[in-house]
């Protein structure tokens, strides 16, 4: 099991979905590729990796890296582990990287299918997690959260579907580097899909007040 990482009281908590290969190996929460995104879009933010904590829904790494490959208890156990985790000290944002952490912190345990995720997400929080991005929620259900959950894209969809493009367009106008992507990941911004959707500008939750 990989622990999270990163001081236990931090006022900022970023979680994630489930540890890959690297992080079994090293025994920390994103440390591959997607860590190293997360780490240079913490540096662009004015944050260091060192005052965050950092930490999955599930602590065990599924086979095949495939999320609908967990064992059910697995994925209950972690979150009930992340939501203790989450009360046990004053936080202000809980930074969420990708679908699975969103429906942990909000809605419920997540359910192991894709598929069902999304709908999920579209039916109760009012869009995918690429629409859903960058907008604080402090309220579900009008039950008032102790801190604001921020969506965003998982730093690998960001590395699958937008810095292949960003790099070619880098190269040849500007000769910005892949660092520069990082900044979307924290500020909850960045291509609304493989096509680049732009994302919308407003979406509701059951009972929020607007």
């Amino acid at each position: 099991m990989i622990g999270p990482d990163g001081p236990l009281d931090a006022e900022l908590v970023i979680v994630g979905r489930d540890p890959g290969w690297q992080e079994v190996r090293d025994g920390r929460p994103f440390v591959g590729a997607s860590g190293k995104l997360l780490d240079e879009a913490l540096q662009s933010a004015g944050l260091q990796r060192k005052d965050v904590l950092v930490t999955n829904v599930c602590n065990v790494r599924p086979p095949g890296d495939d999320w609908t490959k967990h064992d059910p208890l697995d994925v209950a156990k972690g979150f009930k582990a992340l939501n203790e985790l989450l009360v046990k000290h004053p936080r202000k944002v809980v930074l969420t990287l990708g679908a699975q952490a969103l429906l942990a912190t909000t809605i419920g345990c997540p359910e192991l299918k894709e598929d069902v995720n999304a709908i999920v997400l579209n039916s109760q929080l009012g869009g995918t997690i690429t629409e859903v991005r960058g907008y604080a929620i402090r309220e579900v259900y009008r039950e008032a959260l102790p801190y604001a959950v921020v969506p965003s894209v998982h730093p690998a969809f960001i590395i699958r579907n937008w810095l292949p493009w960003r790099a070619c367009l880098a190269c040849r106008h500007t000769g910005a580097s892949h660092g520069h992507a990082g900044r979307w990941v924290v500020r909850g911004r960045g291509p609304g899909g493989v096509a680049g959707r732009p994302a919308r500008h407003g979406w509701r939750l059951p009972g929020r007040r607007h």
